[in-house]
């Protein structure tokens, strides 16, 4: 009698998490069929539009940021060795 309770019970778990599986499937399915809002085509657009334009962006500006980088370095290296060699434009700098 008890092994029968308990398939009962499991059986009756089974058939809600499926009704709840259904009900959910069904709400996604309804929710993706809803025609889109101008607002939304709009939305869509503009963050579409932003990323691809970033990444451009990015692959444009990377060369020019080791050439900028490299310029730093450099003109950091030349006025340290400007300072050391010349300690009177040294005062004349500060």
């Amino acid at each position: 009698m008890n092994t029968n309770m308990q398939n009962g019970s499991s059986n009756s778990w089974l058939w809600f998490a499926g009704a709840v599986g259904t009900a959910v499937g069904l709400a996604a399915l309804a929710y993706s069929r809803k025609p889109r809002s101008r607002w939304e085509i709009a939305r869509d657009s503009v963050v579409r539009n932003a990323n691809t334009a970033s990444k451009t962006v990015r692959k444009q500006m990377k060369p020019w940021m080791g050439t900028a980088a490299g310029l730093a370095a450099g003109a950091a290296t030349a006025t340290y060795r400007i300072g050391k060699l010349y300690p009177r434009m040294r005062r004349m700098l500060a």
